[in-house]
């Protein structure tokens, strides 16, 4: 998908592309004070792939929509989510898996609006000795971002949808920086399982890398906007506000068609948060420019939109890697309530 003006224009609807980059900061300040306060926290630490959210703050786009949205980062995907079981924020951003293993449990979560609508994560190995496939990994060790995590419960399902045992693939916690690729230079291991921006910066620095997206193997919603179903029983105004902040900041993003307005957007974000690194504002705006696709898996019209088939894919192959204990039907998992009301306008 290319970023031409053409393949913008329906998800640009309503919004003048020139006017409303780096518009909003004047104004942050008093719509804030005058914004009801609600909190978000970010799976990890704040990084570059948390690119609209962080941009709804800086950028003013909730502000306007009457929140005051506070910022905070996380520990860990399951952290956030224990943080908005516990009423400690309101809303977060993770992987369908998460969510789909959260109902499982008996919590009450639901996602409100899908981000990433494939997969996020990227199968890395070298180019001179590379894992291709799923069907390629017996036998062989695949680094992942933490035990039980979204990357190893993605090679599971990876597995199980090609019927090889899990056994047969061992496993390795690398984390998700560039540097764990030093590890498959050395042999330690095969293949890691990371997310998109570490694969950006794998290529930037000149790393010989295959890279491939999970979805080849097993489609699933990539990251989701989530809260209880009790926040949008309560106060579903909320709910709708802040998706209509978060789809202002997507589309100030897409209008960002240059590396000029990608790296201004990636200034503004830096003097807001401590993002993870600034230090090449190049490859930090390139980050932004590399995720935008995976925005677009079920075209551009879906913009936000938790696609069905995308959640009973989901379902199916956690089912099939006998990760669920019990029978959940994939439409309980979100609602797309918000997103269509929102896109409307």
């Amino acid at each position: 998908m290319t970023r031409g003006t053409t393949t913008r224009r329906g998800v640009l609807k309503g919004a003048a592309a020139g006017s409303v980059i780096l518009a909003a900061p004047a104004v942050v300040g008093q719509a804030a004070a005058q914004g009801k306060k609600v909190s978000y926290i970010a799976p990890f630490a704040y990084q570059m792939s948390f690119a609209p959210e962080l941009n709804a703050v800086a950028g003013g786009h909730h502000a306007r929509h009457g929140l005051d949205v506070e910022m905070l980062p996380g520990r860990g995907a399951a952290m956030a989510v224990q943080q908005v079981v516990a009423g400690r924020a309101l809303f977060t951003r993770t992987s369908g898996i998460e969510i789909a293993l959260s109902v499982d449990k008996g919590v009450d979560l639901v996602g409100i609006a899908t981000m990433v609508q494939s997969s996020n994560f990227f199968v890395v190995s070298a180019q001179d000795k590379p894992i291709r496939n799923a069907k390629e990994m017996p036998g062989k060790t695949i680094g992942i971002v933490s035990v039980r995590g979204s990357t190893e419960n993605t090679l599971d399902m990876m597995l199980a949808k090609n019927n090889i045992p899990i056994e047969q693939v061992k496993r390795q916690p690398v984390g998700n920086a560039p540097s764990a690729f030093a590890l498959v230079a050395q042999g330690r291991i095969d293949a890691m399982i990371v997310s998109l921006p570490t694969v950006t910066l794998l290529r930037e620095s000149g790393e010989k890398i295959l890279a491939w997206n999970t979805d080849q193997e097993a489609k699933q919603p990539g990251q989701v906007y989530l809260c209880l179903k009790s926040t949008i029983e309560k106060d579903p105004d909320v709910c709708l506000r802040f998706v209509r902040g978060i789809r202002d900041s997507a589309r100030e993003l897409l209008a960002a068609d240059t590396p000029a307005k990608r790296e201004a957007i990636v200034k503004r974000l830096g003097e807001k948060f401590p993002i993870e690194g600034l230090t090449n504002p190049a490859a930090a705006a390139k980050t932004i420019e590399d995720e935008e696709p995976l925005w677009f898996s079920e075209g551009k019209e879906n913009l936000l939109r938790n696609v069905p088939s995308r959640w009973q894919a989901l379902i199916d192959n956690m089912n099939a890697a006998k990760q669920l204990e019990r029978k959940i039907a994939a439409t309980d998992l979100y609602t797309n309530r918000f997103v269509e009301e929102a896109l409307r306008s």
